[in-house]
């Protein structure tokens, strides 16, 4: 009885959890993702390590995505995502990411371009590459390209409270 009363109450108590972290999330729109917002910039969100670490398998990539050693815009949104866009110091035309995070936090996508690698921007979604571009141009901030949002509608990992 004790395990019933706790599946019909968790949903009471993770909504207002969960609308919780999404105003902390949109309270970070415009800012630079260095900037601390509460104590902690937008890099160090716990929503966000989780959608980078989820959608791009390579450690080293995570970290470099995750670092705070790039240059980067202000957030902005779209379609119900914060998008973040950060470059490679005196690299950005060959070396830049995209991270786009539901405002509830519970998915994103990554977006990762490196001209020494290809030629063409990929979109991860969830640990798999979901699109390829043929230029850097489809990794900024902006629309997602359809099948990167396809994906998203698609995913559905619960979210980890």
């Amino acid at each position: 009885m004790r395990a019933l009363t706790t599946l019909v109450l968790l949903p009471l108590f993770a909504a207002p959890l969960a609308a919780q972290e999404s105003e902390a999330l949109v309270k970070y729109f415009n800012k630079y993702p260095f900037d601390e917002v509460d104590g902690s910039t937008f890099l160090q969100r716990s929503e966000v390590v989780r959608v980078v670490r989820r959608s791009i398998p390579q450690q080293f990539l995570q970290e470099m995505v995750l670092s705070d050693e790039h240059t980067a815009g202000p957030i902005d949104g779209l379609d119900g995502y914060l998008q973040m866009s950060a470059c490679e110091q005196h690299n950005c035309d060959d070396h830049r990411w995209v991270v786009a995070v539901k405002y509830d936090g519970s998915k994103g996508a990554v977006c990762y371009f490196n001209k020494d690698l290809s030629n063409g921007s990929r979109w991860f979604v969830d640990g798999r590459k979901v699109f390829e571009g043929s230029v850097f141009s489809t990794c900024e901030t902006g629309r997602m390209p359809s099948p990167v949002l396809k994906a998203l509608d698609e995913y559905v990992r619960p979210f980890n409270f």
